[in-house]
């Protein structure tokens, strides 16, 4: 019996003895292995006054970030493209497209486009910002032509920038996917052909007759011949957003040419494209005919043959009255 009590006494010291190390070793603050990558654990508010067992918080691994300036534009992050719009056409306007694509904006001071095409430098675009991965179009008044032979388009344009704290100078030559220089260009040199053998012009009034029923305003255009042995011929013009001919599809004015030697008129019918009250508060290009011309039997482009305003002001006031606005 009494060895049976002794082990019994002793088995209860070394009970004893093993739960006050485990308990020491549960409030150690030494770290046990961790795994590599793996968050690691930090004791927070150890020894609290509470009694309560100390809590842990993890401790989240940073990952390491770089930081820099920004990288500038440059040449190479820049292209450019020629376009005209519809209401560019009369106003002479080129637009430029410019697209950065790059991760900094570039400021614009100046632009600069040049052309074999044109007689002078146009003047420079001035103060804008094509943002980062964005394209802003500069918008540029073209010069008159250069039409002699042999005369090259070779457009380019030259940017003075900054760009992410950078200045300079870059030149970009731009395309021409759809042949916008090209175009002014032959339109250009076919309005200098034409003035150097006759001028076009409408008349200044509006005349408004009756057509079986139908009130029809007369447009008169005059062709005034210059001194010259070659033959031009005005064989066509064009209906426009605004005005039609009346009855056709076309207008073929007759004997409209400089063989008279002297100022030649005819009247063109006209009736309003469309009762649309948009037609005329959104006019852009109705006033604007496209006139086909032959000088010695070679057709020209295109050009157009722009009605004065005065005369714009009464056609309006026609096609209201015809729609009874």
């Amino acid at each position: 019996m009494g060895t049976t009590v002794a082990r019994r006494a002793g088995f209860g010291v070394a009970l004893a003895a093993l739960t006050s190390l485990v308990l020491a070793c549960s409030s150690s603050d030494v770290p046990g292995p961790t795994v590599p990558g793996a968050p690691t654990f930090v004791s927070s508010s150890a020894g609290s006054s509470s009694g309560s067992a100390p809590s842990t918080v993890p401790k989240v691994p940073t990952v390491p970030t770089t930081s820099g300036a920004a990288v500038p534009a440059t040449a190479a992050d820049i292209s450019a493209e020629l376009n005209q719009s519809r209401v560019g056409i009369g106003a002479r306007k080129m637009n430029v497209v410019i697209t950065n694509s790059s991760t900094a904006d570039l400021d614009i001071l100046t632009a600069d486009l040049t052309s074999g095409y044109l007689q002078k430098a146009v003047e420079p675009y001035r103060d804008g910002t094509v943002r980062a991965g964005a394209a802003l179009a500069l918008a540029f008044t073209l010069p008159a032509a250069i039409c002699t032979p042999g005369a090259t388009a070779d457009p380019s344009v030259t940017i003075r920038y900054r760009s992410a704290g950078v200045e300079g100078t870059m030149t970009v030559v731009p395309v021409d996917t759809y042949g916008a220089l090209e175009d002014v260009h032959r339109t250009d040199c076919a309005v200098d052909e034409i003035a150097s053998l006759a001028t076009l012009s409408f008349a200044d009034e509006l005349k408004v007759v009756d057509r079986d029923g139908t009130s029809t305003a007369l447009l008169s255009l005059t062709l005034t011949p210059k001194a010259t042995d070659r033959t031009l011929v005005v064989t066509e013009l064009e209906r426009t957003t605004l005005l039609v001919p009346a009855g056709t599809a076309t207008w073929k004015p007759q004997g409209l040419n400089n063989s008279h030697g002297k100022p030649v008129t005819v009247d063109l019918e006209v009736i309003p494209a469309r009762c649309d009250p948009h037609a005329v508060a959104e006019d852009k290009r109705g006033t604007f005919l496209g006139t086909h011309v032959t000088v010695d039997g070679q057709e020209l482009p295109v050009v157009f043959t722009e009605i004065p305003q005065h005369t714009k002001g009464l056609i309006y006031q026609y096609v209201s009255d015809y729609c009874g606005w």
